[in-house]
C-alpha cells in the first residue's frame, strides 16, 4: 500500500513538472499518470524505468532538436497506446511474452522519436518513399540517412535496457534480447515510415503548394491529395507501435523456446 502511494505521488510529481516545464498539457499530464499507473500496476518498477527513461530522452532530443513541442493527451496514447495495451493484456491474461511486447512498443516509439527530430534537425532534405524524390523535411513517409541511424540508436536505448532488467543475471540472453528488441523497435520505425508514406492523409497548400501532414498551411485549409483522412500521424504511431509489440511477443516466445 505504502509503495502504491509512493508511486502514485511520483508520477503526479512528474506530470507536475513536465505541465511546468512545458512537455506536457495539462490533458497529457493526466495522460501520464494513467498510463504510468497502468504500466506500474502490471510491470512494476521495471516497467515505470523503461517508459520515464523514454520520455526523457524523447524529451531531450525534442527540446535539443527542432522543437520544444507541447505534447498533448492524444500525442501521449499516440505513443503510449501500445505499451499501455500491453499491460492491459499482461493484468488479463498474464504471459511472459507480454513483456518483450511492451519494450519493443516502447522501442518502436523511440526510434520513430530520434529519428524523426535528428531527421528533421540534422539530416538535410529527406527522402519519400512513396513520392520517390526528395521533400521538404517534416512529411510523414520520407527518411534520412542520418535519421535512421539515430533511430536505430534511440531503439536500442529502450531494447537494451529493457533487456537488462529481464536478463541482467544471464549475460548471453542479455545480448540477444537486446539485439532483438532493438531491431524489432527499428522495425517499428520504418513500418511507421511505410504507413506515413502509403496510407497516411498528406495535403497539399493551396498558395505555396508544399506538401504537408497538416489539414492548414499559410493560414489556410490544405487540399487533401492521398492517403486516408483518418489515417493522421498520431494513428500510424500508434498502428506502428502495436505493430512492434506484437513482432516483440512472437520473438519472445522464440527466445524462450
Amino acid at each position: 500500500m505504502a509503495e502504491s502511494i509512493l508511486v502514485g505521488l511520483l508520477l503526479i510529481g512528474g506530470a507536475s513538472v513536465s505541465y511546468q516545464k512545458r512537455w506536457l498539457t495539462a490533458g497529457g499530464a493526466a495522460g501520464m499518470v494513467v498510463l504510468g499507473a497502468a504500466i506500474d500496476w502490471a510491470f512494476g518498477l521495471s516497467g515505470l524505468l523503461i517508459i520515464f527513461l523514454f520520455f526523457v530522452a524523447a524529451n531531450l532530443i525534442s527540446n535539443g532538436g527542432r522543437s520544444a513541442e507541447t505534447r498533448t493527451v492524444v500525442q501521449v496514447f499516440a505513443n503510449g497506446g501500445a505499451p499501455l495495451l500491453a499491460a492491459c493484456a499482461n493484468l488479463a491474461v498474464g504471459g511472459p511474452y507480454w513483456s518483450a511486447a511492451f519494450i519493443t512498443a516502447v522501442a518502436s516509439a523511440s526510434a520513430d522519436t530520434w529519428a524523426s527530430e535528428i531527421g528533421v534537425k540534422f539530416g538535410g532534405r529527406p527522402y519519400h518513399i512513396g513520392l520517390r524524390r526528395r521533400v521538404a523535411p517534416g512529411l510523414s513517409g520520407a527518411a534520412t540517412l542520418r535519421g535512421s541511424i539515430a533511430g536505430l540508436f534511440g531503439a536500442a536505448l529502450i531494447g537494451f535496457f529493457g533487456a537488462f532488467l529481464l536478463h541482467r543475471d544471464h549475460l548471453a540472453l542479455f545480448f540477444v534480447a537486446g539485439t532483438v528488441f532493438t531491431a524489432v523497435g527499428w522495425l517499428g520505425h520504418w513500418l511507421d515510415t511505410l504507413l506515413g508514406a502509403f496510407l497516411q492523409a498528406r495535403y497539399q497548400c493551396r498558395a505555396c503548394g508544399v506538401l504537408t501532414d497538416d489539414r492548414r498551411h499559410c493560414e489556410m485549409a490544405t487540399a487533401k491529395v492521398h492517403g486516408y483522412q483518418w489515417m493522421t500521424n498520431h494513428t500510424v504511431n500508434a498502428l506502428s507501435n502495436i505493430g512492434a509489440g506484437v513482432l516483440g511477443a512472437i520473438a519472445s516466445v522464440w527466445l524462450s523456446s
